[in-house]
C-alpha cells in the first residue's frame, strides 16, 4: 500500500507530473479569477474586489514560479537549489491567502494587516531556508532535510488554523473552504508520515492540492 502511494507521489515530482500539477493550479486560479472579475464588473461589491485581489496574488505567485523555472532551464539560476525551498514557501503562501479569501470576505483591517505581516515573515523564512540549504551544499534531497520538516509542520499548523477559523466564522461557502483545508492538511500529514522518500518535492502534497485548487472556483459565486 505505502509502496503504491510512493509510486504515485513520485510521478507527480517528475517533469511531466510536475507540469501537470502546475497547469492545474494555474488554470484553476485563472478560471476563478475570470469569474471574480465578471462578478466585480457587474456588482462592484467590495467582497468581489477582495476575492479578485487574493486570487490575482495567488496567480502571480504561480506564474512567477513558471518564469523562474524558465530562467533555470537557460542556466541563469540553479534550479535544484532554489526551487525546493520556493515550492514549500509558495504552498504556505497559498494556504495563508486562502484563509484570508475564505474567512474574511468582508473588509477587515486586522485580517489585512495580519496577512501582510505573515507574508513578509514567510518571505524572510524562505530567504533563511535558501541560505541554510545553500550553505549545506544543496546536495541532499530536500525531502530528507530538516528544512522540509519545518515547512511541512508550519503548513499543517496553518491548515488546522484555517479549519478552526472557518468553523468559528462560517462565512458563505465555508463548506468548500473546509474541503480545501482538509485536503491540504491530509496532504502535508501524508507527506510527513509516508511520503518523505528521496527527492526534493512533496508528491503527497501535490496530489491533494490538485484536488483543492479547483475548489477555488467556488469563491466568486458565493
Amino acid at each position: 500500500m505505502i509502496a503504491s502511494l510512493n509510486q504515485i507521489f513520485n510521478v507527480l515530482t517528475e517533469p511531466a507530473g510536475s507540469l501537470l500539477y502546475h497547469l492545474i493550479l494555474v488554470f484553476s486560479l485563472a478560471g476563478a479569477l475570470q469569474a471574480a472579475f465578471v462578478h466585480w464588473r457587474t456588482s462592484q461589491f467590495p467582497q468581489a474586489r477582495r476575492t479578485l485581489f487574493g486570487l490575482g496574488l495567488l496567480l502571480i505567485a504561480q506564474v512567477a514560479s513558471f518564469l523562474l523555472t524558465g530562467a533555470g532551464s537557460q542556466g541563469i539560476i540553479n534550479l535544484s537549489l532554489i526551487l525546493p525551498p520556493l515550492d514549500r514557501a509558495l504552498t504556505l503562501f497559498s494556504l495563508l491567502w486562502m484563509i484570508w479569501l475564505w474567512c474574511f470576505p468582508e473588509p477587515s483591517r486586522a485580517a489585512d494587516a495580519a496577512i501582510g505581516l505573515l507574508s513578509v515573515l514567510l518571505i524572510a523564512g524562505f530567504a533563511l531556508t535558501l541560505a541554510a540549504y545553500a550553505q549545506s551544499g544543496g546536495f541532499a534531497a530536500f525531502n530528507t532535510t530538516i528544512f522540509d520538516g519545518i515547512w511541512q509542520l508550519a503548513s499543517i499548523a496553518v491548515a488546522v488554523f484555517g479549519l478552526f477559523l472557518l468553523g468559528v466564522r462560517r462565512p458563505n461557502g465555508w463548506g468548500y473552504g473546509l474541503a480545501v483545508f482538509l485536503l491540504a492538511f491530509a496532504g502535508h500529514l501524508l507527506h510527513m508520515t509516508v511520503g518523505r522518500f528521496d527527492g526534493s518535492y512533496p508528491g503527497a502534497v501535490r496530489m491533494t492540492y490538485m484536488g483543492a485548487f479547483p475548489i477555488l472556483m467556488s469563491l466568486p459565486p458565493r
